[in-house]
């Protein structure tokens, strides 16, 4: 989704699990720094990103690198339904 080569996934060995839009995923990440509460308040507006990512998935930037993700708009995307077909 967000034009990650697939090469060199199975060296990621952490994952997030993320629960939203009535689905329960798991997301491959390089590392987990920490999990924390991020107000409204202070998040910028996110900048151009590539043609795959769409802009309903992003609400914003927090500390400048940061990208804060609607997972709710992101797990209603039809391609995670038929993603096993989808190259």
């Amino acid at each position: 989704f967000f034009g990650q080569s697939e090469s060199g996934i199975a060296d990621l060995k952490a994952c997030v699990i993320v629960e939203s839009a009535g689905r329960r995923v798991a997301v491959v990440v390089h590392e987990v720094e920490e999990i924390i509460r991020v107000p409204h308040a202070e998040l910028a507006a996110a900048p151009d990103l590539p043609g795959e990512v769409e802009p309903e998935w992003v609400i914003g930037v927090h500390d400048e690198n940061r990208l804060i993700l609607n997972m709710s708009a992101l797990l209603k995307d039809p391609r995670l339904f038929n993603w096993r077909n989808a190259r």
